[in-house]
């Protein structure tokens, strides 16, 4: 749905969805005995049966003035498997004692957070018949989520929220512009983790950056 108000100077977009999947397939890692001791890892594909996702998306953006535009974008998902049933089974799970198998059905897909979205607002004010004053801020959010197929909780993404920004002047043309810009100024500690190989590898993305940016478009 795409609606416009406030005389053209404001539109938002709705989108809803719900996708069903059958027979959807998923890659694990299984972790056997060598022949010789220790260890080994393998690459495993699962038939995770069925799952299923719905849920809304949200844009919009409101020129309040001729130099100031706010705007959002919003998501919810609900995603989960509706059947799974697998040989496969994460650190904290509980083997069927007859079967040996981890029964995920109902729970959530990998990669799949609850809620993420992002609210900015951005200026553009005139100086002079030359020169704009420029500056912006974007709010982003997320809520947790698995990155394994098994839920394996040690590669779970915490829910995060980061804030950057950016001020500097710029040509009224476009045609050159310099920004002091600053990345997660909220000191957000993100832990991004994955497993690979029967491990899990986890690194920081970059703390709090601040940086001059200097741009000068040859094509004008």
């Amino acid at each position: 749905m795409y609606k416009r108000q406030a005389d053209g100077r404001a539109e938002i977009n709705v989108a809803l969805f719900s996708t069903k999947f059958e027979d959807l397939q998923v890659k694990t890692t299984v972790l056997e005995e060598a022949p010789g001791g220790g260890i080994v890892t393998s690459p495993s594909v699962t038939n995770a049966g069925e799952a299923s996702s719905e849920g809304v998306e949200i844009d919009g953006r409101w020129a309040a003035a001729e130099w100031l535009t706010l705007g959002a974008s919003l998501a919810f998902l609900n995603a989960e498997y509706d059947e799974f049933i697998s040989d496969d089974c994460n650190s904290e799970s509980v083997p069927d004692p007859v079967t040996g198998t981890c029964d995920f059905s109902g729970e959530s897909l990998p990669f799949a957070p609850d809620f993420s979205g992002t609210v900015y607002g951005d200026i553009v004010a005139p100086i002079n018949n030359n020169l704009n004053f420029v500056a912006g801020i974007t709010l982003s959010m997320r809520d947790d989520y698995f990155t394994d197929p098994t839920l394996e909780p040690a590669a779970v993404i915490d829910s995060w929220t980061r804030v950057d920004a950016r001020i500097g002047i710029a040509d009224a043309d476009d045609k050159w512009g310099v920004s002091l810009i600053g990345k997660n100024l909220s000191e957000e500690e993100i832990y991004i983790s994955q497993p690979l190989l029967g491990y899990i590898i986890g690194y920081l993305e970059p703390p709090r950056q601040i940086y001059v940016q200097g741009r000068y478009n040859f094509g004008q």
